[in-house]
């Protein structure tokens, strides 16, 4: 997978970054959050989705902006869909098998300051778990019979 992904990189004449995962339909329909303006950011790009740890898997959403990569003729060579704080699925239905990006926090900041929307939201999870903010009881009160009082 690594030469596969050597090969369509080497070969991306633009890169740009669009609207929705694999459930929203062909890619030449979705709108364009952001283009990658010149070659430094397209080899951070390329940097920071090739880089990390293939799982074998993949995870069960449908993933949120999809980075595109067309060649000269504008065509798509690939693409890879952001799944969760810090995974990409690279062609999802060819391979089946997610990146643990290497520097996650790294990704979401260079595509929020592309313009993608969303990105620093997905720090929310891994920041509560860092700053072990989880609170351990349920989150959600459980079931009384009508009369009886729901504790605290």
């Amino acid at each position: 997978m690594i030469e596969w992904l050597d090969d369509v990189w080497s070969r991306a004449h633009a890169v740009q970054i669009v609207d929705g995962g694999e459930d929203n339909g062909p890619l030449a329909g979705r709108a364009i959050l952001a283009e990658l303006p010149n070659s430094g950011s397209v080899d951070t790009a390329r940097v920071l989705t090739t880089t990390g740890r293939f799982i074998g898997d993949i995870c069960r959403c449908h993933g949120g902006p999809t980075i595109v990569l067309r060649d000269v003729a504008g065509e798509v060579l690939a693409s890879t869909g952001l799944h969760g704080h810090g995974s990409v699925s690279w062609e999802r239905s060819r391979f089946r098998n997610d990146l643990v990006v290497a520097d996650p926090g790294a990704l979401h900041l260079f595509l929020a300051g592309l313009g993608v929307p969303d990105q620093l939201t997905s720090f929310l999870a891994p920041m509560a778990d860092l700053l072990n903010l989880q609170d351990g009881r349920p989150q959600f009160r459980p079931h009384r019979a009508r009369g009886q009082a729901v504790p605290d």
